[in-house]
């Protein structure tokens, strides 16, 4: 019973994937032939010399200066591109087996496409498209994309993480716990040589130190932020919007002042976290330190 499931379930695969491919198989350059083409392609090419002249006008003059034909035995028949044909020789001149790649047919694709798909373990399209290149001259990428698509092992090997709606806020209790800084560009209103206007904000308890900068230096900044800590102590974590006013010696020597200080880059989660502290800024009264 579990046999005849998972070929109901690969049955299922396969028709999903030809209904996915097919719209856009008219418009790729590397259209596959069907199995009723390849088989006329086949017997053009063996009785070439035995058509008239009429007979070898139109399609199969194209097939015949298109493809080449190899076989072994009674094997099927391997059709692939005449211009490709150097890269199957070996030093004798003679065509290896192994180092063809051949023109797969479009009902065959889902089955090349399984096999190929299991023989690298599910791997995703680039995994498969190193596999298929050594075989297949005329699988484009679309249809690995496709394949990927619709496989159930992959589809159930990797769940989608369920969407959350927006961002969730960070909740600080108590102080020094996180704090905020930031810097903000008040050069369009520069009073006293003073450009700049750096926050920090403990997140816990919301209260705010603020102070006017002539420079946004990382040393200035710094020194800005010792005088905070100075009186209410370092916080565990440091956020800032402004990371490379952080990224320097002057704040790696903060760090090992301050024991257990990390410094966090980013944005925060809730932008009117930040646009609060911007907008209470403004309302800032210029003046020299």
């Amino acid at each position: 019973m579990e046999d005849a499931g998972n070929v109901t379930k690969l049955q299922a695969q396969k028709t999903l994937f030809y209904s996915m491919i097919k719209k856009t198989a008219d418009s790729n350059n590397t259209k596959m032939i069907t199995q009723e083409e390849k088989a006329h392609i086949v017997s053009t090419i063996r009785n070439w010399d035995s058509l008239t002249s009429k007979d070898k006008l139109g399609k199969k003059y194209g097939w015949f200066n298109k493809y080449e034909l190899f076989q072994m035995g009674n094997s099927e028949p391997i059709l692939f591109r005449k211009k490709l044909r150097n890269e199957f020789l070996n030093a004798e001149g003679n065509i290896v087996l192994e180092q063809i790649r051949q023109e797969a047919t479009f009902e065959n694709l889902f089955d090349i496409l399984h096999t190929i798909h299991v023989a690298v373990g599910h791997g995703k399209v680039r995994k498969m498209e190193a596999a298929i290149k050594q075989k297949y001259s005329n699988i484009g990428r679309g249809a690995l994309e496709a394949f990927c698509k619709v496989c159930s092992v992959c589809i159930e090997g990797n769940p989608r993480q369920p969407q959350r709606a927006g961002y969730r806020p960070i909740i600080t209790k108590g102080l020094t716990r996180r704090g905020k800084t930031d810097l903000i560009d008040m050069q369009s209103n520069c009073q006293n040589g003073m450009k700049w206007l750096t926050v920090y904000q403990d997140h816990g308890l919301k209260f705010a130190y603020m102070k006017a900068l002539p420079d946004k230096c990382a040393v200035t900044v710094a020194n800005f932020l010792m005088e905070v800590f100075a009186i209410q102590g370092a916080p565990a974590i440091l956020q800032s919007d402004n990371g490379r006013e952080f990224v320097n010696q002057v704040i790696e020597a903060l760090k090992t002042l301050w024991i257990g200080l990390r410094i966090v880059h980013g944005r925060a989660r809730m932008s009117r976290e930040r646009g609060k502290i911007e907008s209470d800024c403004s309302r800032f009264d210029f003046q020299a330190h």
